[in-house]
């Protein structure tokens, strides 16, 4: 937001659990714009800082917001530190963006930084085809057998529950509260008959990929909102199999994951023409909205807005896809 539209007090037509207001780095602390800071948090809103550098004269906005977005590339790892030190009295959160490895993830996440955003987190390690890690092997050996057309139900049970880890967390997942079931699930058995196969494959697709060993959890947070908002996009703009663009969503994450190209994982996995279409060539539906949703990402919107969905939709829809990832990664 501009100073002149904090100074304004313009009444806000949007949902105060949803939006945070962000406020540009060359607002200064007049007291109109201090008054409509103070109007806008008892309105119930959250503010947050861009591209923020301390300084002294800064210190009352400092004290009215809850988020403080940090431009990593500007500024030195001992610069860094120094922002963070400086901060953090005010008690707010601590956003690091334009991340572009994960070395300087790892750098920002030492330091104390709540939040990440950048490029690396959707970008995979170049790796040749025969150095796909053991570990993550095994989650693309589980997603090949769980994609197979002609899976049998007792070999489906067989598939997850061989795995310990994912058999925990299917079974934890249903019996939260996302789901409130009216009695408790105890076993793979009773998931197939609640579930049903097809909608059983896809839980443990999703709960398989949501922590790969040696990767940030906000990579999987990331990939699977993705994903929910690719189904989400599919149902408004009402096209076919909205689930086909779920997994298309999914699968477009594969080589960040599991550090190897895209082309050799799909070798792997029996997904069919038009899923494959989509994640090589951004061909068909599926491809149109994957392309849209991954500039929705970085800030671009024309791709969205071509597709037909409004900015009401858009924002509604990935708040949502938001609040579900979360929920999924925590469980």
């Amino acid at each position: 937001m501009t100073r002149s539209f904090v100074a304004s007090r313009d009444n806000l037509p949007l949902p105060t659990d949803r939006v945070v207001l962000e406020i540009l780095e060359n607002t200064k602390p007049e007291p109109a714009v201090i008054d409509g800071l103070e109007l806008l948090r008892a309105t119930g809103y959250r503010i947050a800082l861009d591209d923020f550098i301390y300084d002294p004269a800064l210190r009352p906005l400092l004290q009215r917001a809850d988020l403080v977005k940090v431009e990593v590339p500007r500024l030195t790892l001992s610069e860094l530190a120094e922002q963070v030190q400086l901060l953090r009295p005010f008690k707010v959160m601590l956003l690091a963006e334009k991340i572009e490895t994960p070395e300087v993830f790892e750098a920002c996440r030492r330091l104390g930084f709540d939040y990440f955003q950048g490029y690396f987190l959707s970008r995979p390690s170049t790796l040749r085809n025969s150095d796909i890690p053991a570990n993550r092997l095994r989650i693309l050996e589980l997603l090949a057998a769980l994609q197979r057309a002609d899976v049998q139900v007792a070999e489906l049970e067989e598939l997850i529950s061989r795995d310990l880890a994912l058999s925990y967390k299917l079974l934890r997942y249903l019996n939260s509260a996302f789901f409130s079931l009216p009695r408790r699930i105890d076993s793979i058995r009773q998931a197939v008959l609640y579930l049903g196969t097809q909608e059983l494959r896809t839980w443990a697709a999703l709960l398989a990929l949501a922590s790969i060993p040696g990767k940030p959890h906000e990579l999987s947070v990331s990939i699977i909102i993705r994903a929910r908002f690719c189904e989400t996009a599919a149902r408004i703009i009402r096209a076919e199999h909205p689930a086909r663009y779920f997994m298309v969503g999914l699968l477009s994450g594969l080589d960040a994951l599991l550090d190897a190209p895209l082309e050799q994982i799909l070798e792997r996995l029996p997904v069919n023409q038009a899923v494959a279409a989509a994640l090589l060539r951004g061909e068909g539906g599926e491809g149109e909205i994957l392309d849209a949703v991954r500039d929705l990402e970085i800030g671009r919107i024309e791709r969205i807005r071509a597709l037909g969905l409004s900015a009401a939709a858009t924002n509604q829809a990935y708040v949502e896809a938001v609040r579900w990832a979360e929920n999924i990664c925590s469980a």
